[in-house]
């Protein structure tokens, strides 16, 4: 009998979180019967990706290597900086199967022939940027003094702005992939992601976290007041690679995958209801997609969130044609589509309406939504939370 994609696909990321698992451990976390968690493991260990071990009644079933290096001794990091590894950095290999933590790093080194050590250092300096930007508290003393190299360092540190300007600018619109992506062994894939450590000591602004709101009310209509804006993680580590949640965020929009979906939803419930009770919410309002698989997605997560509080309507216009926002070329276009593309079909007043969306880039669409809320007339205050927000850097200090 066949498997599912996604049955097997939960297997395998089960094993690759938890390194080794019985049948049993599988069984109470998942709705896969018995029978089939005893196929599937079957099937793995026949095509070499698992590897079964132990004696009945307690065999258990770890991934096969397939000849890589012990990650625990090609990287050399704290524990501190392993747990924000683990947590942070992560691949999905071709298999479907999401690879975390030292494992990761070091197929990742592998692919540009590249000393592992070396990568967890520089993802780690983007990383803590980040989480001193987001306002979040971590233990600085136990990583900031080893990561990143002193050469590194040393690099970024006699650029002037400039320089570092040109080199950003030149790397803006490169993507890791197999289509562009240097020759393994070249020094350009790490100077890029040089060109994205700040030249500035990098937890010197510690305690100050970046103001959110500022990211989404820059240029803004004077008309339109936005309260607060919060968000629960970046769109990418500088150019090295896309965060977790944005991983996890695509795959589950574009392969309907309920179950990530569903895990996707948990891990981040918790970070909405606070941002709710913190600003007092008294309503919300879910941003529908702009594509089919968008549309199916955030009403997932309007049904999974479950909120207890008035939900706004918002409807894609009768003649839209459904584009993705990103493939509207001019500047002038992609602000009209914003206006008349989401509409308020609602009458109710409400005090403080929370405006929910995916994935914020410029704010253009959050702020038309704003603005349409503002003309009807039906929220005194406005708010807005995304679960990526993919501007740069350069957006949040300028």
């Amino acid at each position: 009998m066949k498997t599912t994609t996604t049955a097997r696909h939960q297997i395998l990321n089960l094993l690759a979180e938890h390194h080794s698992l019985r049948p049993i451990h599988i069984l109470r976390v998942t709705t896969i019967s018995r029978q089939r968690i005893h196929q599937i493991l079957k099937l793995l260990v026949q095509e070499g990706v698992a590897v079964k071990k132990g004696r009945t009644p307690l065999t258990y079933y770890t991934l096969a290597t397939g000849g890589e290096a012990n990650s625990d001794q090609l990287i050399d990091v704290n524990q501190a900086e392993r747990e924000i590894l683990y947590r942070d950095f992560m691949i999905v290999k071709k298999d479907g199967r999401r690879v975390k933590g030292e494992r990761a790093v070091c197929d990742f080194a592998r692919e540009f022939n590249a000393d592992p050590t070396d990568i967890a250092k520089k993802f780690l300096q983007l990383r803590l940027k980040q989480m001193v930007a987001r306002g979040l508290d971590f233990d600085s003393s136990e990583v900031e003094n080893s990561s990143g190299s002193s050469e590194a360092q040393e690099t970024t540190a006699s650029m002037d702005k400039d320089d570092r300007k040109e080199v950003k600018e030149s790397t803006s619109n490169s993507q890791v992939s197999s289509s562009d992506q240097p020759a393994q062994g070249s020094d350009s894939y790490f100077e890029e992601i040089e060109s994205e450590i700040p030249v500035t000591e990098q937890h010197e602004n510690k305690g100050a976290p970046t103001n959110k709101t500022d990211l989404i009310t820059r240029g803004q209509d004077e008309n339109i007041s936005i309260q607060a804006y919060d968000f629960v993680d970046f769109n990418s580590v500088g150019e090295m690679t896309n965060t977790v949640v944005s991983q996890k965020l695509q795959i589950a929009k574009k392969s309907q995958d309920r179950l990530l979906q569903l895990e996707l939803f948990r891990e981040t419930e918790q970070h909405i209801h606070e941002f709710i009770t913190e600003h007092g919410i008294d309503a919300v309002a879910f941003v529908p997609g702009s594509t089919r698989a968008g549309i199916e997605f955030m009403a997932h997560w309007r049904k999974a969130l479950d909120l207890p509080l008035p939900h706004v309507r918002l409807v894609r216009t009768a003649d839209e044609k459904l584009l993705p926002k990103n493939s509207i070329n001019l500047d002038t276009d992609q602000k009209a589509y914003n206006s008349y593309s989401v509409e308020v079909d609602d009458h109710r007043s409400h005090q403080h309406i929370l405006i929910i969306d995916d994935e914020v880039i410029s704010g253009r669409t959050a702020r038309a939504v704003a603005s349409n809320m503002i003309k009807a007339e039906i929220a005194e205050q406005l708010s807005i939370f995304s679960l990526v927000y993919g501007g740069s850097f350069e957006q949040m200090n300028s």
